[in-house]
């Protein structure tokens, strides 16, 4: 027996929508509200954001997303762990201090004596490659000395793109063709630096919280080792400080957060 079909009038299909899009409507509420729910941590003086999961690093809204590597710096031995686990900075050296208390913070630091040979590394192959690929790294630091010869804490990628700490007290980005310093000694004892290989740009820059510097493209750059040290450093001492915090992003993420509107979602309003 033949089963006439059911007509679907004017009002049952209002009526049907309204029930869909009311059940669409509370389902973007609860989603909104469990954004909002997610506090991103905040730490030090000004409250520097720390970010470490991903909820945490989407409730900033930043245009690069998620990171792809972050490490906390809160390690009690051995070496700096990447939670993502994609580039762990294995330790080497005398003097690498672990767990050290920051004046003003709760949070705390790895930390680097003035022997040459200290760093925390990662070899070519791990991570990114910046002849291939945009790399964006923030990092928190915590105590610079002067004890009167260049030092060189980090390196995007060893000799080809690092910044360095001068006798002069200020901060240098530098590549193979050439280098760019900050105008001001640093004097604050909290330095935030979040250094930008933009490939897309062709430009290799570095946001502080005092001002941008910028360096000279290298277009010969090739993958080499990444970390925090003397590496490359040509044997000169490595700085008396420690990181409490870093995260990177890679690729067109990492384009994407070369502003200093995404460098001030975690630090604050920027005097420049």
């Amino acid at each position: 027996m033949a089963v006439a079909p059911r007509i679907l009038t004017a009002d049952a299909f209002r009526v049907g929508s309204e029930r869909i899009l009311g059940g669409l409507d509370s389902i973007t509420a609860q989603d909104t509200a469990a954004a909002a729910a997610v506090v991103v941590p905040r730490d030090g003086p000004a409250l520097w954001a720390v970010p470490l999961t991903t909820p945490e690093f989407l409730a900033m809204t930043l245009a690069g997303g998620d990171a792809r590597s972050v490490w906390s710096c809160q390690d009690a031995n051995t070496a700096l762990v990447d939670a993502r686990g994609i580039m762990t900075l294995p330790g080497t050296g005398a003097e690498l201090l672990y767990r050290q208390a920051i004046a003003g913070w709760t949070r705390l630091r790895c930390g680097l004596g003035a022997v040459s040979t200290n760093r925390w590394e990662a070899l070519a192959g791990a991570g990114w490659d910046i002849a291939t690929q945009s790399v964006t790294w923030l990092m928190y630091w915590h105590g610079l000395d002067s004890l009167g010869s260049t030092r060189f804490p980090w390196n995007l990628t060893r000799s080809n793109a690092y910044c360095d700490y001068t006798a002069g007290g200020t901060i240098r980005i530098r590549t193979v063709s050439g280098s760019g310093s900050s105008v001001a000694p640093v004097t604050t004892a909290d330095v935030a630096m979040m250094a930008c290989w933009n490939r897309a740009a062709t430009t290799f820059r570095c946001w502080t919280t005092t001002e941008l510097i910028t360096s000279v493209w290298y277009p010969g750059a090739v993958d080499a080792a990444k970390g925090l040290g003397a590496v490359g450093g040509g044997g000169l001492a490595t700085p008396l400080g420690g990181c409490s915090y870093m995260a990177a992003w890679v690729g067109a993420a990492a384009e994407a957060m070369d502003s200093k509107t995404e460098f001030s979602k975690f630090v604050g309003a920027l005097p420049y």
